[in-house]
Formats: structure tokens, sequence, C-alpha cells
């Protein structure tokens, strides 16, 4: 086992690393997708609000620069007469540009940890030892970060990657299922 991830409600580990790793790339390109079509008209609907009133963070609704009426008034609107489009624009906007920023940077380290041949586990440990070794030495940053612990399951990023992922990049992109290859034997013992 790796983790546990409450987004998916599930233990991330050997069998169903690639799942996980899919469904966070499929996100990825979602909220991209989202901000892609949805960004010439936000950029109008700023463009438009900024050439009436300036750039002014507290407008009408003083809610800031996207100035977006309270949640509570949101919600009446919603259950009478409807949300106003360029209120629910600037919203849908707001929320995907955070999950979208928040799913890159996730997406990143799962690359990182795949092409290292790490889990998240394991990389949590490394940088724990680390910070161990920093506080008793603080002078001595490039001998820690030269001898950082030894991962015996790195075989290079692209035997790692085929390990975690499938042996082509079709596999990765396509959401066919794929049992997982047998582990890899470490390269070399751990003392």
């Amino acid at each position: 086992m790796d983790h546990h991830c409450p987004w998916v409600n599930n233990c991330i580990g050997f069998g169903n690393y690639r799942y996980f790793f899919l469904t966070i790339f499929y996100i990825t390109l979602g909220t991209l997708y989202g901000i892609m079509l949805l960004g010439p008209p936000f950029y109008g609907a700023m463009k438009i609000q900024f050439k009436e009133h300036g750039f002014k963070l507290l407008l009408k609704h003083k809610t800031g620069l996207l100035d977006l009426p309270p949640p509570w008034v949101m919600w009446r609107q919603a259950r009478t007469t409807g949300i106003e489009p360029d209120d629910l624009l600037r919203m849908v906007v707001a929320v995907l540009l955070g999950a979208g920023l928040a799913m890159v940077v996730f997406l990143a380290y799962h690359v990182m940890y795949v092409f290292l041949g790490l889990t998240t586990l394991e990389h949590s440990i490394s940088l724990s030892l680390m910070k161990k070794e920093l506080e008793a030495n603080p002078s001595d940053i490039r001998r820690i970060r030269r001898n950082r612990p030894i991962n015996p399951f790195d075989h290079g990023w692209k035997r790692n990657f085929a390990q975690a992922l499938g042996p082509s990049f079709l596999s990765l992109v396509l959401p066919i299922p794929i049992e997982p290859r047998a582990p890899l034997a470490p390269k070399r013992k751990c003392d």
C-alpha cells in the first residue's frame, strides 16, 4: 500500500496506481479544457467590467475582483429567477482555475514519482529523514543532498513508466484495463 486517498476513498497501491494516475490526468485535462472553453467569454465579461468600472476590487456586491453575489443571494436566485449568466460564468471559471491549478501541481508530483520509481509514502519518508539530518547539521546541506536514501526500485524513467502505467503511451491515455506487470526486483540491496 502506498497511501489512502480520501478523494477516491480507497487505498492506492501497486494494483490500482495506474487508475489513480489516470483519474488525476483526466481531471486535469477536464479542468484545462473547461478553462480553454470558457476563457474567451470570461475575458470578454471581465473586459466589459473593467471598461465600465475600472480596476476596482470592490464593486456592487463587495466580494472582490470577480464581483460575485454572496452565496445566499446566488442560492435564492437559483431557486427563483435563475443565476445571472455572467455571475455563473465568473463563478465556474474561478472554480476551474482553482481546481485546475491544484490538479496540475498534483499531477506534476505524481509524474515525478513515476519517473523516479517512488511512492508517495517513500518520498515522504525520504524527506523526513533528510529534514532530521538537516536539523542535526544545518551547515552540511550539500552532503545531505548527495547522501539521499537510495531507491532500490528506480530502474530508469522508461522502465519505471512502463512498470507503473503500462507498456506504451497509448495504454496511458486510453482507459483500457491492463494488468499491472510483476514488480521489478530491486537493482541493488539496501543495507
